[in-house]
């Protein structure tokens, strides 16, 4: 294979490890908002969904991407463009912002007034702890 562009080949390289980094730094923090929005009981279930999805949408991908490549060439990077263009509206306007309040707090945002019940009983049994400690 003879490589007419060799900056643009240079390039492309430089970019894939760009964005090997930062995906690789951004990764992990999916199971923390996933941590931060599900209550303690629900937790290990809200993570085994965001796998499941997950798994689904790669499996998806590794099935579709050979069929789009082959039928819109470069064009069919614009696809996930216009994706990630969707997500990021959805994330934005639709995704409690979870920066700042405490878990019940949280609780208490997604769960509504189930949730003030056990902030209540959480915050009396510390204290009920603290004074037979």
């Amino acid at each position: 294979m003879k490589i007419e562009n060799k900056a643009a080949a240079k390039a492309v390289i430089v970019l894939i490890f760009l964005y090997s980094a930062g995906y690789n730094l951004m990764q992990p923090f999916q199971y923390l908002y996933i941590g931060e929005i599900f209550p303690f009981i629900q937790r290990s279930k809200g993570i085994a969904v965001m796998q499941m999805s997950t798994r689904i949408a790669s499996a998806f991908n590794l099935l579709v991407n050979p069929i789009g490549m082959a039928d819109l060439a470069w064009k069919f990077f614009l696809v996930y463009c216009v994706w990630l263009v969707i997500e990021t509206v959805v994330v934005y306007f639709f995704f409690p912002e979870t920066q700042g309040p405490t878990l019940e707090e949280m609780a208490l945002v997604l769960e509504g007034d189930n949730a003030a019940v056990e902030v209540v009983n959480s915050k009396a049994a510390r204290l009920e702890e603290r004074e037979h400690a």
